[in-house]
């Protein structure tokens, strides 16, 4: 468990960064691939059913993205979690 959490907090970590070379890139793979290798312990210890994450699916993204776009310091979810809530509360809206 402390692992697969380490590895997941020095992905987040090496995320951050406003600047990449290519060993940290490969850091930054390296600590996302031993995550996905471990978190199965977490479902193992009932801690969680599965991993099917929209953010989780999209950290595979980052070192693409950061090679394409740069650092991802500006980047974040707010504008997709917004348009979510819009969409949301007009589907209820219409439904009720």
């Amino acid at each position: 468990v402390i692992w697969a959490a380490c590895n997941l907090v020095d992905f987040v970590q090496l995320a951050q960064y406003r600047s990449h070379t290519d060993d940290m890139l490969a850091a930054l793979q390296h600590a996302l691939g031993d995550f996905h290798h471990l978190k199965d312990v977490f479902i193992d210890l009932g801690c969680h059913d599965h991993f099917n994450i929209l953010k989780l699916h999209s950290l595979i993204h980052y070192t693409d993205t950061i090679q394409v776009l740069g650092a991802l310091d500006e980047l974040n979810m707010k504008i997709s979690e917004c348009l979510h809530i819009d969409y949301a509360k007009k589907a209820y809206s219409a439904t009720s």
